[in-house]
């Protein structure tokens, strides 16, 4: 992973204070089928950084993305193909990695939004993913 695939300066969970004990960490089930929920709105455009845990390491995983559609979903059963399977694939985060991720800003113009940002994942097996702003 280069410099520019991570977070220049990786906060600590933080209290800001100003919501009492929000670490700005967030702690999601991963169901063996799909599941998306909201983000906080001030974390578009930010690094976050994932940990999944549950499961057994170097088996199972998570697969997620990211969508404005709170009905949208990644399949892990989704065959390859020679010419390279698309929807419903998304990225893939092993049980007991870390990734970190640049959030998409829902609006096209980059502009603040009324528009959601759903966090879409499912698990090989029921896991859990400890998301936190990275940046």
């Amino acid at each position: 992973m280069s410099e520019l695939d991570k977070a220049a300066v990786v906060r600590a969970p933080v209290d800001n204070a100003a919501v009492p004990n929000d670490f700005q960490v967030r702690y999601f089930t991963v169901p063996t089928t799909h599941a998306a929920d909201a983000l906080p709105k001030g974390w578009y455009g930010q690094w976050v950084e994932m940990y999944v845990v549950g499961g057994a390491a170097g088996t199972d995983a998570m697969y997620y993305g990211f969508s404005k559609a709170s009905n949208a979903e990644v399949d892990r059963t989704v065959a390859a193909t020679a010419a390279g399977a698309s929807d419903k694939v998304g990225g893939v985060v092993p049980t007991g990695e870390t990734r970190q991720v640049k959030l998409p800003r829902p609006s096209l113009d980059g502009q603040a939004t009324a528009e959601q940002l759903y966090f879409v994942r499912e698990g090989s097996v029921a896991l859990t993913c400890y998301m936190r702003l990275a940046s």
